[in-house]
Parts: C-alpha cells; sequence; structure tokens
C-alpha cells in the first residue's frame, strides 16, 4: 500500500555513508515505521500496542535490541535532513541531540518569522 511505500522512501533517503552498521540501520527503519504508522495513534492503548511490536520484531528484522526508552522514551530516534546549515548536500541522517535539534528548530522559525510578515506562532514539543 502507499503507507508502506512512504516507509521505504524514507529508507531510501539516506546516504549511505551516514549508515555504519545495522544499529543504524534499525534506526532508521524505526524511525521510518513510526513516523508513517506510530504518528497517526492517538490512544495509549494503541501506542503500547505498537511498542510492544517494535520490540518484538526489531531483533529479527533489524538485528537490533534497543531498549524501549531508546525508542519511545528520553531519547527518541529522529532522522532529519536539516542538521546542517547552510550546507551544499542535505543528508538525511539522525538527530542525536534534541537540544541541538530544538535550536536549529528554533533558529528556522525566528529567521521565517523575521524574512516573512505573516508571522508563525509555533510551539514545538515531543508526543
Amino acid at each position: 500500500s502507499r503507507d508502506i511505500s512512504k516507509v521505504f522512501q524514507g529508507v531510501l533517503m539516506v546516504d549511505k555513508r551516514k549508515i555504519k552498521g545495522t544499529d543504524d540501520f534499525g534506526k532508521l527503519g524505526i524511525h521510518e515505521i513510526q513516523r508513517v504508522f506510530y504518528d497517526r495513534l492517538t490512544n495509549p492503548a494503541d501506542q503500547e500496542w505498537f511498542a510492544n511490536i517494535i520490540m518484538e520484531i526489531q531483533g529479527r528484522a533489524f538485528t537490533t535490541s534497543f531498549e524501549a526508552d531508546a525508542i519511545f522514551g528520553i531519547k527518541p530516534i529522529i532522522f532529519v535532513d536539516f542538521l546542517k546549515a547552510g550546507a551544499d548536500v542535505k543528508y538525511y541522517e539522525e538527530a542525536p541531540d534534541m537540544s541541538k535539534l530544538t535550536g536549529i528548530l528554533d533558529d528556522n522559525l525566528e529567521e521565517y518569522n523575521v524574512t516573512f510578515s505573516n508571522r508563525m506562532n509555533l510551539v514545538f514539543f515531543q508526543d
């Protein structure tokens, strides 16, 4: 279906130099699955079910053994293509530091608000 193709499209966005081993590939796969499917789940029971499924299949599908907190907890797995400001080539890569990512988002929002008269008042949060 279209949804599963979105997972593969996301995986294919990564340059092979950014994937150093099976853990990196596992993180990428889990991120893309979360982005496409988990983000749609609105109630805690469904989110818990999804988390349990991911924890169960990650070893078989990606040969990884991440702890639940490493995927769904304080330091979630997030891939973006805007970590390096002003770079000629934008790489889709893991954002390992949430405070750095938050700073980049805040800076980009401020730059937009200074540049355009139609101001955006956004609040970035982790769900």
